[in-house]
């Protein structure tokens, strides 16, 4: 009967701790559950409490045959962190001979295959994702070619109105022109009549000045008959 040693620290995976511990004691070997930490309750990374049967002592852990950690995050991290745990490991893979002749000329064959299997599957991965690198690159060159011809259709639309723009400013620069030339003969023609205004409100003084004189001659020449007929009179 062999005596397996399980170590536990918080985060570590349920199933890889405790499907081992069920497993193995099912098949009737002796297996301790150690906690890593200073409790004997632990947590695994899904929340899941568990008692441990045993805190780490080293003098207890070196008497095992086994050693079992299971994975999980963050406690392979805790595990790595616990100095006279990984101080066992160390021991333990030097004092022991774990795997037969037999087993490891065994898995030196199997190593070839998986060498093989792997390098298949990397070169089916990394198809795939060659694969899956042309397609979106052909989308992002597509995305490209349609975003061009979209944009080069607004450059020409935007360069069409920029003209339709110039033509109608064009136009309005003339129609300034030409008002301004209109605003200026209307005004030589505004100064012309000023021009005949003035000269015929001269006229107009002048032949005043001279109506005036001629009733004051007239009225000279009233008062002189009247002054005549008064002395004929007297004459009678």
């Amino acid at each position: 009967m062999a005596n397996v040693c399980i170590f536990f620290a918080d985060g570590f995976e349920e199933v890889e701790g405790l499907t081992v511990v069920d497993l193995l004691r099912r098949a009737g070997e002796t297996v301790t559950m150690v906690s890593v930490s200073d409790s004997l309750y632990v947590t695994g990374s899904h929340g899941i409490q568990i008692k441990t049967d045993a805190l780490f002592e080293k003098e207890t852990c070196e008497k095992a045959d086994l050693l079992v950690l299971p994975g999980g995050m963050p406690g392979t991290l805790h595990l790595g962190e616990h100095k006279e745990l990984c101080e066992l490991l160390v021991k333990f893979d030097q004092d022991y001979e774990i795997y037969s002749d037999e087993y490891d000329a065994y898995m030196d064959d199997k190593e070839e295959e998986w060498e093989d299997l792997a390098k298949e599957a990397a070169e089916h991965h990394y198809a795939r994702i060659l694969a899956d690198a042309e397609e979106k690159l052909n989308d992002a060159e597509q995305e490209l070619a349609d975003g061009r011809a979209e944009g080069e259709a607004e450059l020409a639309d935007a360069r069409a109105e920029l003209e339709e723009a110039k033509a109608k400013l064009e136009d309005a620069d003339r129609k300034i022109a030409d008002a301004k030339k209109e605003l200026a003969d209307g005004q030589k023609e505004l100064d012309a009549s000023r021009s005949q205004l003035q000269n015929a409100e001269s006229e107009l003084a002048q032949n005043e000045a001279v109506l005036n004189s001629s009733a004051a001659e007239l009225e000279s020449n009233w008062a002189l008959l009247v002054e005549k007929e008064a002395q004929a009179a007297e004459g009678r």
